[in-house]
């Protein structure tokens, strides 16, 4: 993903959902300047420990404002946390410049199917209120970056244009997502009889 940003040296760059700062950190060693932002004020706390020489930002995806642009938005596997995507989207936009690019990674359409596919069959016609994410395909996503005045291109494409996405991840372990989703899902009927019937119905 690092090489897909093509960090320059000098560059302002945000980190938008930095989480612990891991990947904030490996920006910084290209030699720009880069701000880490996440919602989740532990995550932050974990990052400012980590790495007390960067700066981190507590601020949501959907609402986030700076007074100077960014040459870059990155992001790494954030954003199909965020269902607001037209919102998430018109924030990116206003924080780049002119000549600015947006890389990101986040799940895709079909991403963790036995998941959603469990959500649908434990919820009903509450699952895509109750599910936490969305996974778009580039067919739903591209029109919002091109409503807020950003272009589509292909990775390979030279880093001086006005968006680059990533190709959106094809595979998640269901290990990496399950202890936060059953964690979100928990208050509705028992909390232990959902995690369960979902937990049965993806084994």
């Amino acid at each position: 993903m690092l090489e897909l940003l093509g960090p320059g040296k000098g560059e302002r760059i945000l980190d938008l959902g930095c989480g612990t700062g891991q990947l904030t950190a490996d920006i910084a060693a290209t030699g720009v300047q880069v701000v880490g932002l996440d919602s989740s004020p532990e995550m932050l706390g974990q990052a400012r420990q980590n790495y007390p020489h960067l700066k981190f930002v507590l601020a949501d995806a959907t609402s986030f404002r700076f007074d100077e642009p960014f040459d870059a938005v990155f992001s790494n596997a954030a954003l199909h946390w965020v269902k607001n995507a037209d919102a998430a989207v018109g924030s990116i936009a206003a924080a780049l410049r002119p000549d600015g690019r947006f890389v990101a990674e986040f799940g895709g359409k079909g991403n963790i199917a036995s998941i959603m596919g469990a959500l649908d069959a434990v919820f009903g016609a509450a699952a895509g209120e109750r599910c936490p994410w969305w996974f778009p395909g580039i067919g739903e996503y591209a029109p919002l970056l091109e409503h807020h005045g950003l272009e589509r291109v292909e990775p390979g494409i030279e880093p001086d244009d006005d968006v680059l996405v990533a190709a959106f991840r094809s595979v998640v372990t269901k290990q990496s997502y399950l202890p936060r989703m059953l964690g979100r899902l928990g208050q509705h009927r028992s909390g232990i009889a959902v995690r369960a019937e979902i937990l049965a119905r993806i084994e």
